[in-house]
């Protein structure tokens, strides 16, 4: 996974989106898939970048980014979240990194795994500035 600063508008728009690409000894490289974009989700209308990639054994695909699209969470940059499984696809991105106790500030620089038993976790600079939290 990346991001790309490719124009689409008919299908993710104009800034910078998410893309997949999967390689297979058979027939190689698929090719780019956008995975967020207005065009694709309908809401996703700003900047996206900064993904990382974690995959469970049983081949689920998990992704987070940054994402500066304004929304019920705010106006300042979150953290999105996306999985992939064979049927249907990709989810529609969720955003984790908002909460009524944290986050009035940007959320950067997402990391992302996933433990033997498939349980993700995420990480990622936050920018909030919370008095009392330890």
């Amino acid at each position: 996974v990346w991001y790309d600063d490719t124009d689409d508008p008919s299908k993710w728009g104009t800034d910078q989106e998410i893309f997949y690409m999967k390689y297979n000894k058979t027939t190689g490289w698929s090719n780019a898939t956008a995975i967020s974009g207005t065009g694709l989700n309908g809401w996703n209308n700003d900047i996206s970048n900064s993904a990382s990639i974690g995959i469970s054994g049983e081949g689920i695909i998990s992704v987070v980014f940054y994402d500066t699209t304004d929304g019920a969470w705010g106006t300042d940059g979150e953290i999105m979240y996306m999985k992939y499984t064979p049927n249907p696809g990709w989810s529609n991105a969720t955003v984790i990194s908002d909460s009524k106790y944290l986050n009035e500030g940007d959320s950067k620089s997402p990391a992302i795994a996933v433990g033997p038993d498939g349980t993700i976790h995420a990480v990622w600079e936050d920018f909030s500035n919370i008095s009392g939290c330890l």
